[in-house]
């Protein structure tokens, strides 16, 4: 084997479960702060419980330093301070550190020094913000550096891994990693931050290089794997954005325009007190769901397998209590619409009662949905229907309510 191209999601999967590097945040005194103020924007603007993502970062070292805009020097860097909170935070365990300062993409002095400093000191993962992101707004440059540091140690112990089994009596393929960028790169010069879509790029690109085969150029991507699901748009050319929110952090680099959630195969179920939950963690590969037999947790994959068999139990069940669908509609009780007065009209639309699983037709809506709101088309609904009790082309027609299963 003379070469090795892939792409991997072991970055993008850190990062929805928050499982990289202990990472140390090094910045000007004063803006310890910076990231988790950011653009001090509310995705929910009235929401009054306002949660922020979790920050990246364990720690963060404030350094006596501060250059203008300018690049005049309005207080020396303190070599020695920041030596002994470097040091302090390497006995504490640190092997990562992300050096952001104010102005630091332009002016690269201090930097460059504290990066030294923490070499010296034995930090294995150094990222600094004028290598990682040279350009100007320092919460986008700061996101991106962390990022980097968070995840680039993950990435190394990956490669190495990757590059150990492929290698034959000393000889080893040469192997290129995807970036979310869509190009390729050498496995030992690849980033974290060019490592976020890495998995789901190749995708896109896959998706592309086949559906042209078939003279197609306008194509929407559903990539569901184990630990998310990822969707993107092609409509002729690549679609790439450079400054991304993934996450929750923000990554300025260039990358595949693709939504990614993280809702995947593997993502592990848990009942929070009032709901069950989905995610973010992972069952992973291994142990994977519980329906791989290595004692997992229960996933989306094991509701998907569970649910599956039971819905096709209770149809084969139900199709045997009745003749044909007409004889289940004038069997089954009705619920009455209420109209605009108050005043009940006639009864419509049955609820259907399967034998061992109890499903219900039920409005998203207090009231019921009218056609031209809550519609869907004959076909998607009869999809629907057959899958979970057979009840054919009269449900079919009906408004679209949402068929729910409970214990």
């Amino acid at each position: 084997i003379d070469t090795v191209k892939m792409g991997t999601t072991v970055a993008t999967n850190a990062l929805l479960e928050r499982q990289g590097e202990p990472t140390l945040f090094v910045t000007t005194a004063g803006f310890a702060d910076v990231l988790r103020i950011g653009y001090q924007t509310r995705p929910d603007l009235f929401a009054l419980d306002i949660n922020l993502p979790e920050m990246l970062y364990t720690d963060v070292l404030e350094i006596d330093e501060r250059v203008n805009a300018d690049g005049e020097i309005l207080v020396e860097l303190d070599e020695q301070a920041a030596r002994q909170g470097l040091q302090q935070a390497r006995t504490n365990g640190f092997n990562s550190v992300a050096i952001v300062l104010l102005h630091g993409y332009r002016h690269t002095d201090h930097e460059s020094r504290l990066a030294d400093i923490a070499r010296e000191l034995g930090f294995e993962q150094i990222s600094v913000s004028h290598e990682v992101s040279a350009l100007m707004k320092i919460v986008p440059r700061g996101d991106t550096t962390v990022v980097d540091a968070y995840l680039s140690p993950i990435l190394r112990r990956y490669v190495a891994q990757v590059d150990e089994q492929l290698r034959h009596e000393q000889h080893s393929p040469r192997l290129m990693f995807m970036q979310s960028n869509g190009g390729l790169t050498d496995a030992y010069a690849f980033q974290g931050k060019d490592a976020l879509l890495s998995g789901p790029a190749g995708g896109v690109v896959g998706m592309v290089r086949t559906a042209a085969n078939a003279d197609l150029d306008k194509l929407i991507g559903f990539d569901m794997g184990g630990t998310s699901t990822d969707v993107s748009h092609y409509a002729g050319e690549f679609e790439r954005a450079y400054e991304t929110e993934v996450a929750g952090i923000r990554v300025r680099s260039p990358m595949m325009d693709i939504n990614t959630v993280a809702a995947g195969g593997g993502s592990i179920l848990h009942f929070d007190g009032s709901r069950l939950r989905v995610g973010p963690e992972s069952a992973g590969a291994d142990p994977g769901p519980t329906c791989y037999g290595n004692n997992g947790p229960l996933a989306i994959t094991d509701c998907n397998v569970v649910l599956g068999n039971s819905v096709q139990s209770s149809s084969r069940q139900y199709s045997e209590l009745t003749e044909n669908n007409h004889l289940i509609s004038k069997q089954l009780p009705q619920r009455s619409k209420p109209s605009p007065n108050g005043s009940a009209l006639k009864p419509v639309h049955p609820t259907p009662k399967p034998a061992s699983l109890k499903v219900s037709w039920m409005s998203p809506r207090t009231t019921w949905p009218t056609p031209s709101k809550r519609s869907v088309s004959n076909a998607a609904m009869t999809s629907a229907t057959t899958r979970w009790c057979a009840l054919g082309e009269q449900v079919a027609n009906t408004h679209a309510w949402w068929l729910t299963a409970s214990e």
